[in-house]
């Protein structure tokens, strides 16, 4: 279900797939993009529990640029429009997606869009472009669309970022000391381990922690969220009154006391 592809500027980015027995122009069709870190695999858990629920659904999850252990630019770091861009791409060409020669594209069939946290902000911004096509569902879990500085943590690393403004490749270089120097690779184990018992879960994080590309991006991706989604509210006005209109049972926000991102099932 897991596999990777290219992107517009032939770059690789993992995604989940799964297709049903039967698609049709009537099969629902589910996209979920994540949040920051944007590894799609971190969200196993939640896909298979969604093919688990809705078996006779198609359903997508993708990743962001920089977060790849296959990307063929590694060094080179992704703010969040290139993330937006990103989505858009990877939307387009499963939305253009012919099933056979005779078959039209996925444009009409019924559409559920799914995003968590900084992941609703890039899919706020595909939506407000696409207000044409045929939603039947939008759910944001625990959403980052507007302020997200002043939330309780974006205020403190909004303020770290003052501070240091490269506070990014400060970790970066961090953990290549712990790793390749002091051999600190038992410590990530774990602590990886804290997040989640389980095998695959806990090698991703794993993976995710000890290496240097992957925590600048995050951090890097932070930085420009802290910066960017701060006044969102003609998006947001924009979002409510064309998008949802009067059909307001098509889009959800769900929250939780504590967000423990991917590591349960929401599902």
């Amino acid at each position: 279900m897991f596999k990777t592809v290219l992107t517009e500027k032939k770059e690789l980015v993992n995604i989940f797939h799964y297709t049903p027995s039967i698609v049709n122009g009537n099969t629902p069709l589910v996209i979920f993009v994540p949040g920051n870190p944007g590894i799609i695999n971190f969200y196993s858990n939640f896909l298979r529990s969604l093919v688990e629920k809705y078996p006779k659904y198609e359903i997508y999850g993708l990743s962001h640029r920089g977060f790849t252990g296959g990307d063929s630019n590694f060094g080179e770091l992704y703010d969040l429009n290139q993330q937006v861009e990103n989505t858009r791409f990877l939307l387009s060409n499963i939305l253009n997606d012919r099933k056979g020669a005779n078959d039209n594209n996925n444009t009409q069939r019924p559409l559920i869009l799914m995003g968590h946290s900084m992941g609703c902000y890039v899919l706020q911004k595909n939506i407000i472009e696409n207000y044409q096509l045929n939603y039947k569902k939008i759910i944001f879990f625990m959403p980052t669309i507007v302020d997200i500085h002043k939330s309780e943590a974006g205020s403190k690393l909004n303020l770290v970022f003052k501070i240091l403004p490269a506070f990014y490749l400060l970790v970066g270089g961090l953990v290549t000391l712990a790793i390749n120097w002091l051999k600190l690779g038992w410590v990530f184990q774990i602590i990886s381990k804290k997040f989640y018992e389980g095998y695959v879960i806990q090698n991703q994080i794993y993976d995710f922690i000890t290496s240097s590309y992957f925590t600048k991006q995050a951090l890097y991706l932070a930085k420009h969220e802290m910066n960017q989604i701060r006044d969102q509210w003609k998006d947001q006005h924009i979002f409510k009154n064309i998008i949802i209109g009067n059909n307001k049972d098509i889009f959800e926000m769900w929250f939780a006391g504590k967000d423990h991102r991917t590591f349960i099932s929401i599902a």
